[in-house]
């Protein structure tokens, strides 16, 4: 079990280094290469499910269905309500003119059973 627990957190450790990597390598917005993500979903493996959270950040996305532009909103381990009401702010005003175009908002509430919104 000691093992265990050694290999896990060199995992997570391998992890964060490599996430810093993909992004210090770019200027805003992360673009994971199949590379990253078959070397992330390796390592994920090492690390015990209950960990997931504290490793792999939950981003809020907003993509533009007309154009497919992909906005990375934030990123939180623990989202709540009024993290998420803040990011789409920051978001319409980042669109500027182009936010009076925003039709429809369609919401995913994956994984926010377990959170206390």
């Amino acid at each position: 079990m000691l093992a265990r627990g050694e290999v896990s957190r060199d995992a997570e450790l391998l992890v964060l280094r490599h996430e810093n990597a993909v992004l210090r390598r770019q200027i805003g917005r992360v673009r994971y290469q199949p590379g990253d993500r078959l070397w992330l979903a390796a390592l994920s493996r090492l690390i015990p499910r209950r960990r997931w959270s504290e490793v792999f950040a939950v981003a809020l996305i907003v993509i533009e269905h007309g154009t497919r532009r992909v906005h990375l909103a934030g990123i939180t381990a623990h989202p709540d309500g009024a993290w998420t009401t803040q990011a789409a702010r920051n978001v319409l005003m980042d669109l500027g003119q182009r936010a009076a175009s925003v039709k429809f908002l369609i919401r995913d509430r994956a994984g926010q059973g377990r959170q206390a919104i």
